[in-house]
């Protein structure tokens, strides 16, 4: 967190007069005015750095760890359709990656009552949308690992993670770490189904990230 010292030190410079310089009342001032502007920039400062420290600090967000406390619901049903989604905010902006996990029967079905898991994370203020959509799907794996999932069905509406962690398309240098961390994590499972669907059945996923995003939004305000 930022102190007033470098405040207070160029105050200091600024009001005290050098041998051979001499203030005036204007002078004196604007000089005012500077350290008025500077100790406003501080808490602006301190507010965004308590905003930032709640939301980045990786894998530690509300909404993920609530979704990997819940690993005591039904720890015999092994399989899983996992759902993300990703977006940003300026593209490059303000990232957030949201996703649900749906538990069902070994024939991939869901139902009005069948149990789920939602989560997501802010993930980055200054990436692209690619970038917020392999977190989602990092976040999402990692939860799904946590709740003791085996065999999984990943779904999301990127068709550039979709195409290239099942080795489709090429991933390029930029994202090529993240697509490590993915790959990795799948190959966790004992199976994994993956499958590109629209953006209109990725609607819980999406409105996590969202979420996220406007809750940020109004908290830096």
């Amino acid at each position: 967190m930022y102190n007033n010292l470098y405040v207070n030190q160029l105050a200091m410079s600024l009001t005290t007069p050098t041998e051979n310089s001499t203030y005036t009342d204007v002078d004196t001032t604007n000089i005012i005015k500077r350290i008025t502007n500077l100790e406003t920039e501080l808490v602006n400062a301190n507010k965004r750095i308590s905003i930032l420290e709640k939301h980045l600090k990786p894998n530690t967000s509300e909404k993920h760890q609530e979704a990997i406390s819940k690993s005591d619901i039904s720890s015999d049903n092994k399989y899983g359709i996992v759902q993300f989604d990703g977006g940003s905010r300026g593209n490059p902006g303000l990232c957030g990656s949201g996703y649900v996990i749906h538990y069902c029967s070994n024939s991939w079905d869901i139902d009005s009552q069948s149990k789920s898991i939602t989560g997501g994370e802010i993930v980055s203020l200054n990436e692209t949308n690619n970038y917020a959509e392999y977190k989602a799907l990092i976040l999402a794996l990692e939860c799904a690992l946590n709740l003791k999932f085996t065999d999984i069905k990943v779904q999301g509406d990127s068709k550039l993670v979709i195409n290239q962690v099942q080795g489709i398309w090429r991933c390029g240098d930029k994202l090529h770490d993240l697509y490590v961390d993915a790959s990795l994590l799948l190959g966790k499972f004992n199976s994994c189904i993956i499958e590109h669907i629209p953006r209109e059945k990725n609607k819980i996923a999406d409105n996590m990230a969202n979420k996220l995003m406007n809750q940020y939004t109004i908290e830096m305000k």
